[in-house]
C-alpha cells in the first residue's frame, strides 16, 4: 500500500512552495530512500583539551555562620563552655553580618535612667557591655531580663536561644512561662535567631513546632515572641526594650 508524507526536501515540494502549499507525495515502498546527510560537524569524538584553574579557598574564619547545617548547635555549644566570651561574640558577630551585611548595632543609650535585674541562674545572659545602665543581679520569679523602677518590675525579658525554644516547646516549658510573663504589664520572649531556622532545631517536627508556637501566640497574645536574628540584635532589642518601659513608667508616674 502507498504512503503519503509531506516532503519539504522534495523537487514537488519546492516547486509547490511558490504556490504557498505543501506537496502531497506518494512514495512506493519499493522506491529506494535517499540517504540523510550527517550533520555539519559530526563524526568521531576527538579528546580535547580542558582549561581548569584552582580556586583559591575560603579562609574558615570568613565564612558566615549560616554556611552550616548546625548553627543552633554551635552557638549553644559556645554559650555552654565556661571563658569561650570572644568566641560566643564572633560568632554573634558573623551571625548578625550575615542576616544583615549592611546593619550596624546602633550605640545609642535607650530613653531615661535604665536599671536592669538579671536573674541570678541566668550564668550566659546578655551583658549589656558599654550601656548606660546599672546592673543588679536577683532572684527574679519570671524571665531572665527586667528594667526596675522604684524598685518594682516593669517589663520583663525572657531569653531563648533557638534549641531552647524547640525543648521548651517539646517538653511544655514555653507554655508556662508565658503564664508567668503574662501576668506583667510589660514582657516579651526573644529568641537569639530566626524564625526559619526553628525549622532546622528538630528535622522532621519543624511544623509541629510552628505550630505549637502559634497556639501561644493566640493563647497569650500580651506575650510576644521576637526573632532578632543574632544574639547581639537580641539583648540590642532587649535594651531598647526596657528602656522604653522604663521612661514611660517614670513620665506617667
Amino acid at each position: 500500500t502507498p504512503m503519503v508524507c509531506s516532503a519539504s526536501t522534495s523537487p514537488r515540494a519546492k516547486t509547490s512552495a511558490t504556490t504557498g502549499r505543501l506537496s502531497r507525495i506518494r512514495i512506493s515502498p519499493d522506491e529506494p530512500r535517499r540517504p540523510r546527510k550527517p550533520w555539519a560537524g559530526s563524526g568521531p569524538v576527538k579528546p580535547c583539551s580542558v582549561y581548569s584553574r584552582t580556586r583559591p579557598s575560603r579562609p574558615m574564619l570568613r565564612r558566615p555562620i549560616e554556611s552550616t547545617n548546625s548553627k543552633p548547635a554551635i552557638l549553644a555549644g559556645a554559650l555552654s563552655s565556661p571563658g569561650h566570651s570572644r568566641v560566643t561574640d564572633f560568632l554573634a558577630q558573623k551571625t548578625a553580618q550575615a542576616a544583615n551585611p549592611g546593619a550596624r548595632i546602633p550605640r545609642g543609650r535607650a530613653a531615661g535612667a535604665l536599671t536592669i535585674a538579671i536573674d541570678t541562674r541566668e550564668k550566659y545572659g546578655w551583658k549589656f557591655a558599654g550601656r548606660p545602665l546599672a546592673i543588679e543581679r536577683r532572684a527574679l520569679p519570671a524571665g531572665d531580663d527586667v528594667a526596675i523602677v522604684d524598685e518594682a518590675v516593669v517589663a520583663v525579658v525572657e531569653r531563648k536561644t533557638l534549641e531552647n525554644l524547640a525543648t521548651s516547646l517539646s517538653d511544655g516549658g514555653l507554655a508556662f512561662q508565658m503564664q508567668r510573663l503574662a501576668e506583667v504589664a510589660r514582657a516579651a520572649i526573644v529568641v537569639e535567631g530566626d524564625y526559619p531556622d526553628l525549622f532546622r532545631t528538630q528535622p522532621g517536627r519543624g511544623s509541629w513546632l510552628a505550630d505549637m508556637l502559634g497556639r501561644l501566640a493566640v493563647r497569650y497574645p500580651e506575650v510576644p515572641v521576637i526573632f532578632s536574628g543574632s544574639r547581639r540584635f537580641a539583648e540590642e532589642w532587649a535594651y531598647r526594650f526596657l528602656g522604653a518601659v522604663a521612661a514611660d513608667r517614670v513620665e506617667s508616674s
